[in-house]
């Protein structure tokens, strides 16, 4: 699997969450001493099904060998990032230089299901 900014992935569905389209913003050098060496991808997780009440993710980071993880397959190769993508990469960049954030070593579904289980548990907990 090669990976480069501006592809679009199909990922299929999971028991943890819907069929997911990944698409690759950026791509930076892991920096950070004694974690996972390789790139880290920046990518945008949204759900394929319009129709559904699940969220689309605008950033999450991800170690691009956990790319892999999933069974996907390349379906563009020219797609710009979202307009919320460079908001929630620049906050995350900061926090990442600073060494207070890292990247997810999950697959995409594994990182949709786990970031949007933590959302839902702090809107219910008010």
């Amino acid at each position: 699997m090669v990976i480069n900014t501006g592809q679009l992935w199909a990922v299929e569905a999971t028991h943890e969450a819907p069929a997911l389209f990944v698409k690759i913003c950026r791509l930076d050098e892991s920096t950070q001493q004694g974690v996972q060496s390789g790139k880290i991808v920046g990518v945008s997780l949204i759900p394929q099904d319009e129709q559904t009440d699940y969220p689309s993710l605008s950033h999450a980071p991800i170690h691009e060998h956990s790319l892999g993880l999933s069974e996907s397959k390349l379906i563009a190769d020219d797609i710009a990032p979202d307009e919320d993508f460079d908001e929630g990469y620049t906050i995350w960049l900061e926090a990442y230089q600073d060494g207070k954030a890292g990247a997810f070593s999950l697959s995409p579904s594994q990182v949709y299901h786990l970031v949007t289980s933590v959302a839902h548990d702090g809107q219910n907990s008010d």
